[in-house]
């Protein structure tokens, strides 16, 4: 079991590597990261990382290390707060609204459970994704000895 945990580190640690020393450019790099977590993020029940392949497929620029990394950044444990983050806020956006009726009572909170995930988890989704891109940018430019701000 250590080896294996060990052999796990050493494989996240050569794709890190390889993402940070990559030929590829840090703006592809980052976009496929952030887009990657984006899809990471968003509560897909486990067609995320089918989708993430499938755009993979479509568009062959996109860096495959980079994208794949992010899937394993966000882990489902990872994912608990962000979720918990996304409740807080929906039910703070929709707090002052009116409440949908249904003729039958699970329904009514189904709907206004639903609203509130999806909606919160969209915002936390989109903002963690746009700071994933900056970040990943920044230590590639970094990385190669590059400012940030250069063309």
């Amino acid at each position: 079991m250590k080896q294996r945990i060990q052999g796990s580190r050493a494989y996240i640690k050569r794709t890190v590597d390889e993402i940070l020393t990559t030929d590829g450019s840090a703006r592809m790099v980052a976009l496929s990261f952030a887009l990657g977590t984006f899809l990471a993020l968003l509560p897909t029940f486990g067609f995320a990382v089918f989708i993430g392949m499938l755009l993979l497929i479509a568009f062959p620029r996109l860096h495959k290390p980079g994208l794949l990394m992010a899937f394993v950044l966000w882990n489902p444990i990872m994912q608990i707060p962000l979720y918990s983050l996304s409740i807080l806020i929906g039910s703070h956006l929709f707090s002052g609204m009116p409440i949908m009726s249904f003729d039958f009572a699970l329904l009514d909170h189904v709907y206004n459970i639903t609203r509130r995930v999806l909606i919160g988890n969209l915002i936390v989704t989109t903002v963690v994704s746009l700071i994933s891109y900056c970040v990943v940018f920044t230590a590639i430019r970094k990385a190669k000895g590059r400012s940030v701000f250069e063309n």
